[in-house]
C-alpha cells in the first residue's frame, strides 16, 4: 500500500470503491495482520452479510457451499417446512441475496466471529455507513476492548491512512474515549456492556441507527431464569427500541454461541424480524466434526473426544454444533443406550450387516458394518462390534467383513451375513463370491433391499427396541452412539446398519425365543430379503 502522500484522489476513491464491493479485498489488503489469507467460504459469507453484498463471492469459489450452508428456517416452530437460503442465482444465473435488516448468525466458539466483527465495524466507521453505530457484548470491559481494537487501527494502521486519512479527531475537538469515539468524518459509536443503558441514546439529534450485538451472553448469564429473563427484558426494552421509530431499515447484526436452549439467541431466532443462520462445525454436505474449517478440524475432533470422554457432550453440541439435546423430544433417549456384556453361556444367534456406500459422490454416505447377538432363550440383543469408514475401497470392505465374519461365526453358532444391495452395490456380493473361493471360507448372503427409506427404517426396527430395553450394548461404540443421539440430524450410517443386522436375526431368532418372555411391542417395517447366495 502506498503511503497517503503518493495515492492520487482518483486512487482513493477506487480503492474505497473496491473494499465497498470486496470485504475479503478489505480485510486482507488493511488488516493482513489479522487476515494472511482469504477467509474460508463460511466467513465470506458473513462478511457478505455484513457489508450487504454478494458479488464478490463469485471472486474466491465454493459459491455452491455458501449457498448450501447459509439458510434460515421458514419457521423456527416449525421445521418440517424446511429452510431458505439466503444466498441464491436468478434466473439468469446472477447471485443474489435476501435478508432482513435484522440478522443473526450462530457460530461455534472460538471460529473468530469477534474479527469478523471488529473488521465489520472498522469498515462502517471508515466509510460513515452509519452514523450512530453500537457495540455491545457480555461486560462492558469486553465491549469497550473490542472498541479499542478498531480505536487502534484508525491510529496506527498506515493503510487506513493511505486511502481514509486521519480520522481521529484531534485533542479537544471531538471524544476519544474507551466507550466512545468520535471520528472527523461525521461518525459517532459507542460501546456499551450487557445491561447497561441503550435506550434514549442521542448523539447530535441522532439515534443509533446500527446496533452490533457480539456475544452478549456468556455462561454466567444463562445460569437462572432470572438472569436469562433480564437480558431479555434488556434487548427488548432498551435495546432495539433504541433504533429510530420511523423506517424500519436500520440494522442489528447479531454473532453469537448458543450457550442455553433458553438464551436470547433462541428468543431473537423466535422473531419473524430477524433472519437466523446456525452454523456448526460441520457443513450440511459432511457431517464429520470440524468439516467447516479444515484449518482446525483436528482441534475439533480433540474436542468432541474429549468431551465425550468426560460425559460432557451436551455442552460441546451447544458451544460447537449450536444444537440443544432435547432429552425429552429425542427419539434415542440417552437412558435407552444401555451396557451390558453378553452373558456367558447363552445360546447366540449373530448376524453381520453391511451396507457398502459405495461411490465416487463427494456426497456418499460412510461404508458401514455392524455385528449383533440375539440370546435365542430371552430374545435380548447385543451389540457386539462396529465400523464406519467414508471412501472404503472394495477392498477395504470385504477384508473388514471377513475379519467381522471370522470373529463371530465360530464355534457352530448360527450367523447371518447381509449386504445392502442396490445397484452398483449388488457387484460387491459377487466380488464377496469370489475371495470366499479364494479363501476357501464359504457363506450365505443374504442381498438386502429396503421397502422404506433409511429414516423409516431406523426408527421402526431400532427405536421399539432400545426403548423396551432388549437392545443394549455390549461395550461403548462411541460413534453409533451419537449418532443415536444425534438422531435424525447428522451421519445415520451405523444405525442404519445396525437395523439391517437386527432384522437378519429376528424372524429366525424370534421364532425360537423362549415365549414366557415379554418383548413388548415389538412393531417394526420389515427389510425385503431376497434369495440368499
Amino acid at each position: 500500500m502506498a503511503k497517503l502522500d503518493e495515492l492520487s484522489e482518483i486512487e482513493r476513491r477506487d480503492l474505497r470503491l473496491q473494499f465497498s464491493e470486496d470485504p475479503v479485498s478489505f480485510v486482507t489488503t488493511i488488516l493482513p495482520h489479522l487476515f494472511p489469507t482469504a477467509p474460508p467460504w463460511f466467513h465470506r459469507g458473513i462478511l457478505a452479510i455484513f457489508w450487504r453484498r454478494c458479488k464478490f463471492l463469485e471472486l474466491y469459489g465454493e459459491v455452491d457451499e455458501i449457498i448450501e450452508n447459509f439458510v434460515y428456517d421458514l419457521d423456527p416452530k416449525n421445521p418440517s417446512l424446511g429452510t431458505a437460503p439466503i444466498f441464491y442465482r436468478d434466473s439468469n444465473g446472477e447471485l443474489c441475496m435476501e435478508i432482513t435488516p435484522f440478522t443473526q448468525v450462530r457460530m461455534p466458539r472460538g471460529f473468530s466471529k469477534t474479527t469478523l466483527c471488529n473488521a465489520a465495524v472498522l469498515h462502517m466507521l471508515l466509510e460513515a455507513i452509519y452514523k450512530f453505530p453500537v457495540y455491545l457484548s457480555y461486560t462492558s470491559t469486553h465491549a469497550e476492548e473490542q472498541l479499542n481494537t478498531v480505536k487502534t487501527e484508525i491510529e496506527s494502521n498506515e493503510r487506513i491512512h493511505a486511502v481514509w486519512g486521519r480520522l481521529k479527531p484531534p485533542m479537544g475537538q471531538g471524544v476519544w474515549q474507551t466507550d466512545n469515539i468520535d471520528l472527523l468524518n461525521g461518525v459517532h459509536c459507542k460501546a456499551r456492556g450487557r445491561g447497561q443503558q441503550i435506550r434514549g441514546m442521542n448523539h447530535g439529534g441522532n439515534r443509533p441507527d446500527c446496533i452490533v450485538f457480539d456475544d452478549v451472553e456468556d455462561r454466567e448469564s444463562v445460569k437462572t431464569e432470572e438472569q436469562r429473563k433480564q437480558t431479555r427484558d434488556w434487548a427488548y426494552n432498551d435495546v432495539l427500541p433504541a433504533l429510530p421509530t420511523v423506517g424500519d431499515h436500520y440494522p442489528v447484526f447479531v454473532l453469537g454461541t448458543l450457550l442455553h436452549s433458553d438464551s436470547l439467541l433462541i428468543t431473537f431466532e423466535g422473531d419473524p424480524r430477524f433472519t437466523t443462520v446456525k452454523f456448526g462445525t460441520r457443513t450440511k454436505r459432511d457431517q464429520t466434526y470440524g468439516s467447516i474449517w479444515p484449518l482446525i478440524q483436528g482441534k475439533i475432533q480433540a474436542l468432541f473426544a474429549a468431551a465425550e470422554k468426560v460425559d460432557q457432550l451436551e455442552a460441546y453440541y451447544l458451544e460447537y454444533e449450536g444444537e440443544i439435546r432435547n432429552e425429552n423430544t429425542a427419539i434415542f433417549k440417552a437412558r435407552y443406550i444401555q451396557h451390558r456384556p453378553v452373558v456367558d453361556g447363552e445360546h447366540l444367534v449373530h448376524a453381520i450387516a453391511l451396507d457398502p456406500a459405495i461411490s465416487e459422490s463427494r456426497r456418499a454416505d460412510f461404508a458401514a458394518i455392524v455385528a449383533v447377538s440375539q440370546s435365542l432363550r430371552s430374545g435380548t440383543i447385543w451389540v457386539r462390534r462396529t465400523w464406519a469408514k467414508k471412501g472404503a475401497s472394495p477392498f477395504e470392505l470385504i477384508n473388514t467383513y471377513f475379519d467381522f465374519h471370522d470373529q463371530f461365526a465360530v464355534g457352530g453358532e448360527q450367523c447371518f451375513h447381509g449386504i445392502e444391495s442396490i445397484q452398483y452395490q449388488a457387484a460387491l456380493i459377487h466380488l464377496m463370491k469370489a475371495e470366499m473361493f479364494r479363501r476357501n471360507r464359504y457363506f450365505e448372503i443374504t442381498p438386502i433391499t429396503h421397502s422404506t427409506q433409511k429414516d423409516a427404517r431406523i426408527r421402526g426396527i431400532l427405536q421399539p427396541r432400545y426403548a423396551s430395553g432388549v437392545l443394549y450394548h455390549a461395550e461403548k461404540f462411541p460413534e453409533l452412539e451419537t449418532q443415536l443421539k444425534d438422531y435424525p440430524k447428522g451421519k445415520k450410517d451405523l444405525p442404519d446398519a445396525l437395523a439391517m443386522a437386527v432384522a437378519l436375526l429376528d424372524p429366525y431368532a424370534a421364532s425360537n425365543a423362549d415365549p414366557t418372555i415379554d418383548l413388548g411391542d415389538d412393531e417394526y417395517e420389515p427389510l425385503i430379503l431376497e434369495a440368499a447366495v
